[in-house]
């Protein structure tokens, strides 16, 4: 069976439209996809061929109820001619009665199958949030005590970026930590750089410059820097939008040791 079979199968609705609580557009489309998917359609007819059978089951009773019954009216004949056998009809009547009430009683029990299966599905979807939640402080969490670490380490040393001549109202503060290999960037005070470019962070190791990465510019608090071992010093140049794969030295705005 298909997999759009399978779920309207799933799902309550053949039950919903059998016992006619389906809207108007739910039962069309019920019936789109009876032509669609025959076996569906071959399901849902079974369904109503076991109700029909059920409740014909109700309107004639067995062939050892009506036995018994047909004795116990020879029996009150014999005592008194002038009574009458009750018509077969108020049998199936009383039968049909039967009939409807244990419909409504499936129907009542299937409603309270689909809240059921409601609520589940609420539960399931506020655990499924809150297991998200609790994830998410767990890492805020984890990085909150990284930091602390690193900024409570008595190596840990602060990297002052002050602007040259190139960019006097350039200022921002690095942390660097050899023993614990981190550094961090401090994004608070940063001045925007010329239109059409970017600050770009470079790291001088071993006489030769490594990219760190672009700064970002809408962004605010610290942010991770990716340690260099052997590195002298820090430097910021400008560079166009996107950044450089070499420094533009030229544009050198400021330099600090590490």
């Amino acid at each position: 069976m298909k997999e759009e079979a399978k779920k309207i199968l799933e799902s309550g609705k053949l039950e919903e439209y059998l016992l006619g609580f389906c809207s108007e557009q739910d039962s069309r489309k019920l019936e789109e996809l009876f032509i669609k998917h025959p076996e569906l359609k071959a399901h849902f007819d079974q369904m109503q061929e076991d109700i029909e059978k059920y409740a014909q089951s109700l309107s004639y009773p067995a062939p050892q109820v009506k036995g018994s019954i047909k004795s116990k009216i020879a029996d009150l004949e014999s005592q008194n001619t002038a009574s009458k056998i009750l018509p077969r009809k108020n049998f199936s009547m009383a039968a049909s009665i039967a009939a409807i009430i244990a419909l409504g009683l499936a129907a009542a029990f299937f409603m309270q199958k689909n809240s059921l299966r409601n609520d589940l599905s609420h539960l399931t979807a506020e655990y499924n949030k809150l297991q998200t939640d609790c994830e998410e402080n767990s890492l805020q969490l984890a990085s909150y005590q990284q930091q602390r670490t690193f900024f409570t380490h008595p190596q840990t040393q602060t990297v002052a970026l002050e602007g040259d001549a190139m960019g006097k109202e350039f200022f921002a503060n690095a942390f660097w930590n050899k023993e614990l290999e981190a550094g961090q960037f401090n994004l608070d005070f940063l001045p925007r750089p010329p239109d059409d470019h970017c600050f770009q962070l470079w790291a001088d190791v071993d006489g030769e410059m490594v990219n760190l990465g672009v700064i970002p510019q809408d962004q605010r608090g610290m942010v991770e820097l990716a340690f260099k071992e052997n590195a002298t010093s820090l430097n910021v140049t400008i560079e166009p939008t996107g950044g450089s794969d070499h420094p533009t030295v030229s544009r050198l705005v400021s330099s600090a040791r590490v």
